[in-house]
C-alpha cells in the first residue's frame, strides 16, 4: 500500500471516529450503530458519516423515528470530553438530540413522546 493510499485510510477512518469493525445496524432513518472496537460502538449519521456525541452506545432502543439509550463517556487518549455519559434521546426525521441526561430528565423527555418505558438493549 502507498503512503498517499495509507494516509487516505487513515483520515477516513479518524472522520467517523472508527473503521469498520463487522457491526453495522440501521435503527432509524439515516443512523446506524457501527462496531468501532470490542468496546465501542458509536451512532453514526449514514449521510455524514460523522458519529453523533452520544459516547459508546452500551444500550438503546428504537421506536418509529426516534432513538435512545445510554451512552458511556469514550475511553481513549485523549479521553473524548465533549461526548457527556447519560442517556440521549434522537428524533432522526427532524435532527434533533439531547445528550448527557439524567434518569430523570430522560425519563420526562419520554413521556413527552408517550414512551415511558423503552426497552433498552445492548448492541451486538
Amino acid at each position: 500500500m502507498t503512503a498517499t493510499r495509507s494516509l487516505a485510510l487513515v483520515l477516513a477512518i479518524l472522520l467517523t471516529g472508527c473503521g469498520d469493525g463487522g457491526y453495522k445496524m440501521v435503527v432509524a432513518g439515516d443512523y446506524s450503530l457501527v462496531r468501532c472496537s470490542d468496546r465501542e460502538v458509536l451512532l453514526i449519521h449514514g449521510v455524514s458519516k460523522r458519529a453523533l456525541r452520544v459516547g459508546n452506545v452500551v444500550s438503546f432502543a428504537v421506536k418509529g423515528s426516534y432513538i435512545t439509550g445510554f451512552g458511556a463517556g469514550v475511553k481513549g487518549n485523549p479521553p473524548r470530553a465533549d461526548e457527556p455519559e447519560g442517556y440521549f434521546l434522537l428524533n432522526a426525521a427532524g435532527g434533533s438530540v439531547s445528550v448527557g441526561l439524567s434518569a430523570a430528565e430522560w425519563s420526562t423527555e419520554l413521556l413527552k413522546i408517550d414512551w415511558p418505558y423503552p426497552e433498552l438493549r445492548r448492541p451486538k
